[in-house]
């Protein structure tokens, strides 16, 4: 199965979500984050934290070292990916985004990431919205959001993140 393409219709009130997400992904992806609304570039001991972003703060509200078994948890994740995220509006009113660095990058198979080119995952982000379930953010190689749903639960991971 691959990614033939995704159309998004954008309301003028979701444009700013959509756009504030795609700049967290690729600021992330580059080693740039935001913090207290100022961009700036990161050392490796900051970027290499677990992040937990409170979307209606704005903000990130915990950082957490990662370890193994965060790590794997993660993985699994990514190898439980069972199709694209199909909502219109990505980002959620509410809720929580993680940001979880790989390290060392997790070589991934699964048919639904590769087929959009996927096959490398240096870091993940899990959206926990307000209301409904949790769904993933991946970058591609080109550095662009693709969102998935998964199957199994990410109780685990979480649990280890708290």
């Amino acid at each position: 199965m691959g990614c033939m393409g995704m159309v998004i219709i954008v309301t003028r009130k979701s444009f700013l979500r959509i756009v504030i997400l795609s700049v967290l992904a690729i600021a992330a992806g580059t080693g740039i984050c935001l913090y207290g609304g100022h961009l700036r570039g990161t050392d490796a001991a900051v970027y290499g934290y677990v992040e937990i972003f409170d979307i209606t703060e704005g903000r990130v509200v915990k950082q957490v070292e990662p370890d193994i078994k965060i790590q794997r948890e993660a993985e699994k994740l990514l190898k439980d990916v069972s199709g694209l995220y199909t909502r219109l509006r990505p980002l959620p009113d509410s809720g929580l985004i993680v940001r979880i660095p790989l390290e060392p990058p997790a070589d991934i198979r699964n048919e639904w990431l590769n087929g959009c080119g996927i096959t490398r995952v240096d870091a993940l982000y899990i959206l926990l919205p307000g209301e409904g379930a949790p769904y993933l953010l991946v970058l591609d190689e080109g550095q662009r959001p693709w969102f998935f749903n998964f199957k199994g639960k990410a109780d685990k991971l979480l649990k280890y993140i708290s």
